[in-house]
């Protein structure tokens, strides 16, 4: 059902904006689809390849949604008993574990169970060092932006968890009311000179507790510019809170000491990663497609480029027997689909010759159809080949042979070139792998000698 939809969809698609001569590309990609398929209509290859690339991007993106959607309500849990009696406890911090377990004891009991069990704990020992390891992580947070503890004019930080949440700390003042609860000071409770304060840190696991004394040296805070504005901000709002408790909506402040501010709902937009990094794997494998055309193109000419040498040193030594040209050009197709009829494969070259042979026994002209041969080919030899046998047969065969045979010495001279090419090509795109294989073999090689030595 899915697959008719897509390819109903694709269908629709494609009429509403493909089936145009002057879409993008078009044009190029039908020429190379009909170098390709040579004996196949034109318009019918190129709309099948377009329906195939339009059907493709759209399963990839539906199996992208499908991916999307699992990862949102997916919620596979593992099995949590082993050998009918053991569970594992959850780790340090990471909270007790309730679940529902069915019990069964004998004909007692046998239904659903609510089993908490708490989260695995320090030893007193453990802790207590834990707790001494830290009183400098304590001190530094205390201190937050402000330089040492012989100067306090900033905000300071009274963390309440320390140590990834396990241990809570709370906090003492001799001078009572010089922080507020978020730390910020509290100018009336300082002196002009600064205050000494006398700092209590107690840190708490569970039923163990840890003293950590220090003092420090308060003055008078120092406020930036942003910090000014946050706390008259902070004061509006609150302000505000206190007037409107009773209301059903809390009118959020436009104005701050002339400062005017606007609110932006903050946007969760992470959903939108897969969707976009989906859209552009769709765009990218629909243009690759078109690559790869260019590619198979590419293939093509360089197999007729091999097959060019023997197609015309054939051609010559049946000439040199007596042979005219049409005879000489229907035995080459011969015994091509005598070959191609034993397995062998399709070759661009002669299918191309068979097609004119075809036309030829359809009543076009020798003329017309090697003239026709040469410019579906699109090769420049082909071309060369098509004109040679064009001009033989309008001016005559006289110095023709010789043509004929100084084209299969060149032909076979730029083939062994081309081998040439083609086999230091295939050197260079060797060399990666080989190095890669000799990075691995020094790996093996120096691996246990630098464990030995313990590096």
């Amino acid at each position: 059902m899915i697959n008719k939809l897509i390819t109903k969809l694709s269908i629709k698609i494609y009429k509403s904006f493909f089936d145009k001569p002057s879409f993008y590309n078009k044009k190029k990609v039908s020429d190379n689809l009909k170098l390709l398929n040579p004996t196949l209509d034109s318009n019918e290859i190129t709309k099948n390849y377009y329906l195939e690339k339009i059907r493709n991007s759209l399963l990839l993106f539906f199996i992208i949604g499908v991916m999307m959607i699992i990862l949102i309500i997916s919620n596979l849990g593992a099995g949590i008993l082993s050998e009918g009696k053991y569970i594992r406890r959850n780790s340090y911090g990471e909270g007790d574990l309730e679940l529902d377990i069915n019990l069964k004891a004998e004909e007692i009991y046998d239904d659903s169970y609510s089993l908490t069990i708490k989260e695995k704990q320090y030893s007193y020992n453990e802790i207590l060092e834990i707790f001494k390891e830290q009183e400098q992580e304590v001190e530094t947070a205390f201190l937050n932006d402000n330089e040492s503890l012989d100067c306090i004019n900033k905000p300071v930080s009274l963390v309440k968890n320390i140590y990834d949440g396990l241990i809570k700390v709370s906090w003492e003042f001799d001078v009572q009311g010089i922080f507020d609860t978020d730390g910020n000071i509290v100018e009336d409770k300082v002196s002009k000179d600064g205050s000494i304060v006398n700092v209590k840190a107690i840190m708490k696991y569970y039923d163990y507790e840890y003293y950590y004394e220090f003092s420090c040296a308060v003055y008078e805070p120092v406020y930036s510019k942003e910090e000014s504005f946050v706390r008259a901000l902070e004061n509006e709002i609150n302000e505000k809170g206190r007037e409107s408790q009773t209301e059903d909506y809390f009118e959020l402040p436009t104005d701050v000491d002339g400062i005017k501010i606007v609110w932006k709902e903050p946007m969760d937009n992470s959903w939108l990663v897969l969707l976009f990094f989906g859209i552009i794997f769709i765009g990218a494998l629909f243009f690759i497609k078109d690559n790869e055309l260019e590619k198979r193109v590419m293939e093509r000419y360089k197999q007729m480029m091999m097959d060019y040498p023997e197609i015309i040193s054939k051609f010559s030594l049946m000439l040199s027997a007596g042979m005219t040209i049409y005879m000489a050009w229907e035995r080459i197709v011969e015994d091509y689909l005598q070959k191609k009829q034993k397995g062998g494969q399709e070759r661009y070259a002669y299918e191309e010759m068979l097609i004119t042979l075809r036309e030829m026994q359809g009543g076009i002209s020798e003329l017309k159809a090697y003239d026709r041969f040469g410019k579906r080919c699109k090769v420049q030899s082909y071309l060369k080949f098509s004109t040679l046998i064009m001009q033989n047969l309008r001016m005559g065969s006289k110095g023709f042979l010789q043509l004929l045979n100084e084209e299969v010495e060149s032909s076979f001279m730029e083939r062994k070139n081309s081998a040439k090419k083609m086999g230091e090509e295939a050197g260079t795109k060797l060399l990666f792998p080989m190095l890669m294989m000799l990075i691995v073999v020094l790996i093996i090689i120096m691996a246990p000698a630098f464990m030995n030595f313990n590096i």
